[in-house]
């Protein structure tokens, strides 16, 4: 709930980007987890990019939280729109989308995998919504 007072634009953006292309956004978290944990023990195992790695593993932690946040509010948002037919406030997305997650979770197997593919793709839609966001598109 922090982030919507936080980086009100940024869960914004990011939730459009998520449900106008889920594919798209899936494939960027992907991509950064699979490629930022090699890069970043690389470059920590070294004397020259030990700074780089650490500015990486410091700017993927809070980008983990907010794709977190990102999947409760989408989820939410998402749940919201197809049994109510209207928009509501985030404040309505955070909490449905909350009970939502809290109840698959307590699913054996499919659960934690179902919540681990939506969170891959809120990743990736929180990293389209922050470079969008520096180009100042």
């Amino acid at each position: 709930l922090v982030l919507l007072f936080a980086a009100p634009v940024l869960i914004a953006k990011s939730k459009d980007l998520v449900t106008k292309n889920p594919v798209q956004s899936g494939i960027l978290g992907v991509l950064w987890l699979i490629l930022c944990i090699p890069v970043t023990l690389l470059l920590l195992a070294t004397n020259i990019g030990i700074y780089i790695g650490l500015f990486i593993l410091f700017a993927t932690l809070p980008l983990l939280l907010l794709g977190f946040g990102l999947l409760i509010i989408a989820t939410g948002s998402i749940t919201y729109r197809l049994t109510v037919k209207k928009e509501g406030t985030p404040w309505h997305h955070a909490a449905i989308g909350a009970a939502l997650i809290a109840g698959v979770s307590l699913l054996k197997v499919i659960g934690p995998l179902c919540i681990m593919v939506a969170f891959l793709v809120a990743l990736g839609g929180v990293l389209r919504a922050c470079w969008n966001l520096i180009q100042g598109k």
